[in-house]
């Protein structure tokens, strides 16, 4: 697995999904079907390590700031 952010920029589609403004992101990647959860407005930790991370975002204006925390080092 590439892991965050490499996933995002390898040269694979990649589709982000909202329902609404104030609801999970989900994205998901071509790549080895890999999918990555952001938490909107979570303060939840992580059960456990993963290859992704574990997502927490929040809009600031019209940018989505995304800090990831808990990656299990695994990834490239």
């Amino acid at each position: 697995m590439p892991g965050v952010p490499r996933a995002t920029y390898m040269p694979y589609p990649f589709q982000i999904v909202q329902a609404s403004a104030s609801s999970d992101i989900l994205v998901t990647y071509e790549f080895a079907n890999a999918s990555r959860i952001i938490r909107m407005g979570s303060k939840a930790e992580s059960p456990t390590d993963t290859w992704m991370g574990w997502s927490r975002g929040h809009w600031e204006g019209d940018t989505l700031v995304v800090d990831v925390t808990s990656f299990n080092g695994q990834s490239w």
